[in-house]
């Protein structure tokens, strides 16, 4: 298990990175190319779960994302991360579901 902490636009984030060796994907909900088979067989590539601890003062939340396709690298993990979080949107994602819950509106705002 890998941890680290970071923090993002005020809020402080925990997470934990295990690495799934169990995990088998659902064909119809995940769709792995050829590459990512043959990288997923040779060992380069591997599935890991995420577990964010979002944190906002004194309130956290625990999030957790099964079956993240990362290399097995530690280098490359990291930049590949770093990607799924911030680039790809994930802790923008989480940021939304604060706003849900520390909103005192009965609905969300897009409906």
């Amino acid at each position: 298990m890998s941890a680290f902490k970071l923090e993002y636009k005020d809020f402080d984030f925990t997470i934990y990175l295990d690495k799934d060796p169990g995990h088998e994907p659902i064909e119809r909900w995940n769709i792995l190319t050829n590459e990512d088979k043959a990288l997923i067989d040779s060992g380069e590539m591997a599935f890991y779960s995420l577990s964010i601890t979002s944190k906002n003062k004194e309130e956290s939340v625990i999030h957790f994302i099964p079956g993240v396709q990362l290399p097995v690298d530690e280098e490359d993990q990291m930049v590949d991360l770093e990607i799924i979080l911030l680039d790809e949107g994930l802790l923008d994602e989480i940021l939304e579901h604060w706003k849900l819950k520390l909103s005192q509106k009965k609905v969300p705002f897009w409906a």
